[in-house]
């Protein structure tokens, strides 16, 4: 098996843990870092990467900023302009017209006409899969792979 293979096992394996209560960023989330109240999608992508592989996915580390993961896979080398399955989406947040922040998961597959099926971590609530259009995603991060 591939490490992207292990790293999208273990993050679909992960399908279904949610927020306790509904909505409080917390709960069984937790263990994928963080404090109580803070979102989660980044660190649940930090998480999956390090228990396939036992290394972050950038120079960051475990961080639960969307913005210093993007930032850190700059300064790596690592973001990417066209997605492969195992790579980490960034896509931006905006409310009012203002950017607020960013989501992140991972692309499981690539459809023929460009739609990303992700895995991604507090969609809802939760860890789920769902279908995204690439429209709103402003690069890929491919961490670098060591195989043993």
């Amino acid at each position: 098996m591939t490490t992207i293979e292990k790293v999208l096992r273990i993050a679909t394996q992960e399908k279904g843990v949610a927020e306790a209560p509904k909505g409080s960023n917390a709960g069984p989330v937790l263990k994928y870092g963080g404090k109580f109240g803070q979102p989660w999608c980044c660190r649940f992508v930090c998480w999956c990467w390090h228990e396939a592989t036992g290394n972050w996915p950038t120079s960051a580390g475990n961080t639960g900023g969307t913005g210093t993961l993007w930032a850190a896979a700059k300064k790596d080398g690592t973001r990417v302009s066209a997605p492969q399955p195992g790579d980490i989406f960034y896509k931006a947040r905006y409310e009012g017209g203002k950017r607020i922040g960013g989501h992140v998961g991972f692309v499981e597959r690539v459809e023929d006409d460009g739609v990303l099926r992700t895995i991604e971590g507090n969609l809802r609530n939760a860890v789920r899969r769902t279908v995204r259009n690439p429209d709103g995603v402003i690069g890929f991060i491919r961490p670098k792979v060591r195989e043993c």
